[in-house]
Protein backbone atom coordinates (compact mmCIF):
# COMPACT_ATOMS: atom_id res chain seq x y z
CA UNK A 1 0.00 0.00 0.00
CA UNK A 2 1.72 3.14 -1.23
CA UNK A 3 1.57 6.80 -0.28
CA UNK A 4 3.35 9.28 -2.52
CA UNK A 5 5.78 10.02 0.33
CA UNK A 6 7.25 6.52 0.16
CA UNK A 7 6.68 5.69 -3.50
CA UNK A 8 10.43 5.42 -4.14
CA UNK A 9 10.89 3.23 -1.10
CA UNK A 10 8.23 0.89 -2.47
CA UNK A 11 10.12 0.78 -5.78
CA UNK A 12 13.28 -0.22 -3.91
CA UNK A 13 11.46 -3.00 -2.05
CA UNK A 14 9.98 -4.35 -5.26
CA UNK A 15 13.39 -4.41 -6.94
CA UNK A 16 14.96 -6.07 -3.89
CA UNK A 17 12.32 -8.81 -3.78
CA UNK A 18 12.54 -9.48 -7.51
CA UNK A 19 16.34 -9.73 -7.31
CA UNK A 20 16.16 -13.07 -5.49
CA UNK A 21 12.55 -14.14 -6.13
CA UNK A 22 12.14 -13.18 -9.81
CA UNK A 23 8.93 -15.18 -10.29
CA UNK A 24 7.14 -13.38 -7.44
CA UNK A 25 4.21 -11.24 -8.51
CA UNK A 26 3.99 -7.83 -6.84
CA UNK A 27 0.88 -5.65 -6.61
CA UNK A 28 0.69 -2.08 -5.32
CA UNK A 29 -2.37 -0.25 -4.03
CA UNK A 30 -3.21 2.64 -1.74
CA UNK A 31 -3.73 6.35 -2.14
CA UNK A 32 -0.89 6.96 -4.60
CA UNK A 33 -2.25 4.25 -6.88
CA UNK A 34 -5.69 5.87 -6.86
CA UNK A 35 -4.24 9.23 -7.94
CA UNK A 36 -1.73 7.84 -10.46
CA UNK A 37 -3.00 4.39 -11.50
CA UNK A 38 -1.18 3.87 -14.81
CA UNK A 39 1.89 5.92 -13.83
CA UNK A 40 2.38 3.78 -10.72
CA UNK A 41 2.84 0.73 -12.93
CA UNK A 42 4.71 2.49 -15.74
CA UNK A 43 7.44 3.78 -13.41
CA UNK A 44 7.78 0.47 -11.54
CA UNK A 45 9.27 -2.17 -13.85
CA UNK A 46 9.48 -4.61 -10.92
CA UNK A 47 5.76 -4.29 -10.12
CA UNK A 48 3.29 -6.50 -11.96
CA UNK A 49 -0.12 -5.13 -10.98
CA UNK A 50 -1.74 -2.08 -9.41
CA UNK A 51 -5.02 -2.26 -7.48
CA UNK A 52 -7.13 0.91 -7.61
CA UNK A 53 -9.89 1.20 -5.04
CA UNK A 54 -11.14 -1.13 -2.34
CA UNK A 55 -9.48 -4.52 -2.58
CA UNK A 56 -12.64 -6.52 -1.84
CA UNK A 57 -14.02 -5.22 -5.12
CA UNK A 58 -10.93 -6.17 -7.16
CA UNK A 59 -9.00 -9.09 -5.71
CA UNK A 60 -11.61 -11.90 -5.63
CA UNK A 61 -12.19 -11.62 -9.38
CA UNK A 62 -8.45 -11.10 -9.95
CA UNK A 63 -7.68 -14.33 -8.09
CA UNK A 64 -10.42 -16.23 -9.92
CA UNK A 65 -9.03 -15.18 -13.32
CA UNK A 66 -5.47 -15.83 -12.19
CA UNK A 67 -6.29 -19.39 -11.18
CA UNK A 68 -8.17 -20.12 -14.39
CA UNK A 69 -5.56 -18.36 -16.56
CA UNK A 70 -8.15 -15.94 -17.95
CA UNK A 71 -7.48 -12.48 -19.36
CA UNK A 72 -7.64 -9.53 -16.94
CA UNK A 73 -9.07 -7.31 -19.64
CA UNK A 74 -12.04 -5.25 -18.48
CA UNK A 75 -11.45 -5.95 -14.78
CA UNK A 76 -12.23 -2.66 -13.04
CA UNK A 77 -9.68 -1.52 -10.50
CA UNK A 78 -6.78 -3.47 -12.00
CA UNK A 79 -3.84 -1.97 -13.88
CA UNK A 80 -1.75 -4.55 -15.74
CA UNK A 81 0.70 -4.92 -18.62
CA UNK A 82 0.20 -6.49 -21.99
CA UNK A 83 3.83 -6.71 -22.90
CA UNK A 84 7.25 -6.47 -21.26
CA UNK A 85 7.95 -4.33 -18.13
CA UNK A 86 8.73 -0.74 -19.04
CA UNK A 87 6.65 -0.91 -22.17
CA UNK A 88 3.56 1.14 -22.99
CA UNK A 89 1.15 -1.79 -23.16
CA UNK A 90 -0.62 -0.85 -19.92
CA UNK A 91 -4.33 -1.56 -19.59
CA UNK A 92 -6.74 -0.04 -17.09
CA UNK A 93 -10.54 -0.25 -17.23
CA UNK A 94 -11.12 2.43 -14.61
CA UNK A 95 -11.57 2.33 -10.83
CA UNK A 96 -13.57 -0.35 -9.09
CA UNK A 97 -17.00 0.40 -7.69
CA UNK A 98 -17.30 1.25 -4.00
CA UNK A 99 -18.21 -1.50 -1.58
CA UNK A 100 -21.62 -0.36 -0.31
CA UNK A 101 -22.51 -3.32 1.92
CA UNK A 102 -19.67 -3.44 4.41
CA UNK A 103 -21.42 -6.00 6.64
CA UNK A 104 -20.86 -8.54 3.86
CA UNK A 105 -17.09 -8.07 3.96
CA UNK A 106 -15.47 -10.87 6.02
CA UNK A 107 -13.52 -9.96 9.14
CA UNK A 108 -9.73 -9.74 8.63
CA UNK A 109 -7.91 -13.09 8.75
CA UNK A 110 -6.09 -12.29 11.98
CA UNK A 111 -5.23 -15.96 12.49
CA UNK A 112 -2.63 -15.51 9.71
CA UNK A 113 -0.86 -12.69 11.59
CA UNK A 114 1.47 -12.84 14.64
CA UNK A 115 -0.78 -10.46 16.55
CA UNK A 116 1.45 -10.40 19.65
CA UNK A 117 4.17 -8.58 17.69
CA UNK A 118 2.08 -5.52 16.81
CA UNK A 119 1.45 -2.32 18.73
CA UNK A 120 0.88 1.42 18.35
CA UNK A 121 3.57 3.73 19.70
CA UNK A 122 1.17 4.81 22.45
CA UNK A 123 -0.89 1.61 22.85
CA UNK A 124 -0.90 0.13 26.33
CA UNK A 125 -2.00 -3.52 26.07
CA UNK A 126 -1.21 -6.60 24.00
CA UNK A 127 -2.57 -8.29 21.97
CA UNK A 128 -3.38 -5.22 19.94
CA UNK A 129 -5.09 -4.84 16.57
CA UNK A 130 -6.38 -2.15 14.21
CA UNK A 131 -9.97 -2.02 13.09
CA UNK A 132 -12.22 -0.19 10.62
CA UNK A 133 -15.94 0.26 11.28
CA UNK A 134 -16.64 2.66 8.41
CA UNK A 135 -15.12 4.05 5.22
CA UNK A 136 -15.08 7.46 3.64
CA UNK A 137 -15.63 10.91 5.10
CA UNK A 138 -18.17 13.58 4.07
CA UNK A 139 -16.01 16.49 5.24
CA UNK A 140 -13.83 18.49 2.83
CA UNK A 141 -10.52 19.08 4.67
CA UNK A 142 -8.04 19.81 1.88
CA UNK A 143 -5.14 17.82 3.37
CA UNK A 144 -6.91 14.45 3.65
CA UNK A 145 -7.12 11.68 1.06
CA UNK A 146 -10.60 10.73 2.37
CA UNK A 147 -12.09 14.20 1.88
CA UNK A 148 -15.52 14.27 0.32
CA UNK A 149 -15.69 10.51 -0.15
CA UNK A 150 -18.91 8.61 0.41
CA UNK A 151 -19.30 7.62 4.04
CA UNK A 152 -20.38 4.02 4.53
CA UNK A 153 -20.67 2.33 7.90
CA UNK A 154 -20.95 -1.20 9.22
CA UNK A 155 -23.90 -1.94 11.47
CA UNK A 156 -23.43 -1.80 15.22
CA UNK A 157 -24.05 -5.56 15.53
CA UNK A 158 -21.42 -6.33 12.89
CA UNK A 159 -18.86 -4.10 14.62
CA UNK A 160 -19.44 -5.65 18.04
CA UNK A 161 -19.33 -9.16 16.53
CA UNK A 162 -15.79 -8.41 15.36
CA UNK A 163 -14.90 -7.05 18.80
CA UNK A 164 -16.10 -10.34 20.25
CA UNK A 165 -14.12 -12.41 17.75
CA UNK A 166 -11.00 -10.34 18.48
CA UNK A 167 -11.32 -11.11 22.17
CA UNK A 168 -12.50 -14.72 22.09
CA UNK A 169 -10.44 -16.06 19.20
CA UNK A 170 -7.34 -13.87 19.14
CA UNK A 171 -6.93 -12.71 22.73
CA UNK A 172 -7.09 -9.02 21.82
CA UNK A 173 -7.00 -6.58 24.72
CA UNK A 174 -6.73 -3.31 22.80
CA UNK A 175 -8.40 -2.22 19.56
CA UNK A 176 -7.42 0.87 17.57
CA UNK A 177 -10.32 2.04 15.39
CA UNK A 178 -8.94 3.84 12.34
CA UNK A 179 -12.12 5.36 10.89
CA UNK A 180 -11.56 8.91 9.64
CA UNK A 181 -14.27 9.94 12.09
CA UNK A 182 -15.92 7.25 14.18
CA UNK A 183 -18.53 9.66 15.56
CA UNK A 184 -20.31 10.78 12.37
CA UNK A 185 -23.52 8.91 13.33
CA UNK A 186 -24.46 9.46 16.96
CA UNK A 187 -27.15 6.76 16.81
CA UNK A 188 -24.62 4.16 15.63
CA UNK A 189 -22.05 5.15 18.26
CA UNK A 190 -24.59 4.82 21.07
CA UNK A 191 -25.76 1.45 19.74
CA UNK A 192 -22.20 0.11 19.52
CA UNK A 193 -21.54 1.24 23.09
CA UNK A 194 -24.75 -0.36 24.34
CA UNK A 195 -23.96 -3.70 22.68
CA UNK A 196 -20.39 -3.73 24.03
CA UNK A 197 -21.77 -3.25 27.52
CA UNK A 198 -24.55 -5.84 27.05
CA UNK A 199 -21.98 -8.46 26.01
CA UNK A 200 -19.55 -7.54 28.79
CA UNK A 201 -16.80 -6.62 26.34
CA UNK A 202 -16.37 -3.19 27.94
CA UNK A 203 -14.60 -4.94 30.84
CA UNK A 204 -12.34 -7.04 28.61
CA UNK A 205 -11.15 -4.73 25.81
CA UNK A 206 -9.98 -1.13 25.77
CA UNK A 207 -10.25 0.78 22.51
CA UNK A 208 -9.72 4.17 20.92
CA UNK A 209 -11.22 6.14 18.06
CA UNK A 210 -10.58 9.13 15.80
CA UNK A 211 -13.03 12.02 15.86
CA UNK A 212 -13.77 15.65 15.08
CA UNK A 213 -14.87 17.92 17.90
CA UNK A 214 -17.89 18.99 15.86
CA UNK A 215 -19.23 15.41 15.53
CA UNK A 216 -19.23 14.54 19.22
CA UNK A 217 -21.10 15.68 22.29
CA UNK A 218 -21.21 15.02 26.02
CA UNK A 219 -23.76 12.20 25.77
CA UNK A 220 -21.54 10.35 23.30
CA UNK A 221 -18.47 10.88 25.47
CA UNK A 222 -20.22 9.45 28.52
CA UNK A 223 -21.33 6.40 26.49
CA UNK A 224 -17.87 5.88 24.98
CA UNK A 225 -16.24 5.96 28.40
CA UNK A 226 -18.69 3.44 29.85
CA UNK A 227 -18.15 1.11 26.86
CA UNK A 228 -14.37 0.95 27.32
CA UNK A 229 -13.08 3.71 25.01
CA UNK A 230 -9.99 5.11 26.70
CA UNK A 231 -8.54 7.53 24.13
CA UNK A 232 -9.89 9.79 21.38
CA UNK A 233 -7.60 11.14 18.65
CA UNK A 234 -8.98 14.54 17.66
CA UNK A 235 -8.08 16.20 14.37
CA UNK A 236 -7.55 19.71 15.68
CA UNK A 237 -4.92 20.76 13.09
CA UNK A 238 -4.50 24.39 14.25
CA UNK A 239 -5.49 26.91 16.91
CA UNK A 240 -5.72 29.69 14.33
CA UNK A 241 -9.12 30.47 12.82
CA UNK A 242 -7.69 31.64 9.48
CA UNK A 243 -5.58 28.50 9.08
CA UNK A 244 -8.58 26.30 9.89
CA UNK A 245 -10.60 28.18 7.30
CA UNK A 246 -7.83 27.71 4.71
CA UNK A 247 -7.85 23.99 5.46
CA UNK A 248 -11.64 23.89 4.96
CA UNK A 249 -11.90 22.77 8.56
CA UNK A 250 -13.66 25.80 9.95
CA UNK A 251 -14.44 24.49 13.44
CA UNK A 252 -15.08 26.69 16.45
CA UNK A 253 -12.10 27.19 18.77
CA UNK A 254 -14.41 27.39 21.78
CA UNK A 255 -15.93 24.02 20.85
CA UNK A 256 -12.45 22.50 20.64
CA UNK A 257 -11.70 23.63 24.19
CA UNK A 258 -15.06 22.49 25.59
CA UNK A 259 -14.90 19.02 24.03
CA UNK A 260 -11.27 18.44 25.02
CA UNK A 261 -12.04 19.46 28.61
CA UNK A 262 -15.09 17.22 28.83
CA UNK A 263 -13.21 14.31 27.23
CA UNK A 264 -10.60 14.52 29.98
CA UNK A 265 -13.26 15.07 32.64
CA UNK A 266 -15.09 11.80 31.83
CA UNK A 267 -11.79 9.92 32.01
CA UNK A 268 -10.96 9.53 28.30
CA UNK A 269 -7.48 10.61 27.20
CA UNK A 270 -7.68 13.36 24.51
CA UNK A 271 -4.95 13.22 21.86
CA UNK A 272 -4.58 16.06 19.37
CA UNK A 273 -3.44 15.84 15.77
CA UNK A 274 -1.88 19.07 14.45
CA UNK A 275 -0.52 20.19 11.09
CA UNK A 276 2.66 22.26 10.90
CA UNK A 277 3.28 24.37 7.80
CA UNK A 278 -0.29 24.71 6.60
CA UNK A 279 -1.05 27.04 3.66
CA UNK A 280 -0.71 30.65 4.82
CA UNK A 281 0.98 29.72 8.08
CA UNK A 282 3.96 31.79 9.23
CA UNK A 283 6.70 30.84 11.64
Amino acid sequence: SVFTSHFHQARSWAKFIKSFLPSTKIMLGGVHAQIYPTETLKHNPDVDYVCVGEAEMVLPEFVRRWRSNESFEGLKGLVFRNGPPGGDGIQYAGPADLCLELDKVPFPARHLVPNHKYFNFISTLRNYTVFNSSRGCPFKCIFCEAQGTRWRARSAVNVVDEFEECYERHGMREIDIFDSSFTISKKRVLEICRLLIDRGLHRRIIWDVRSRVDTIDEEMLDALKEAGCYRIFYGIESGNREILKALCKDIDLGKIERIIRHTARVGISPFGYFLVGSPGETR
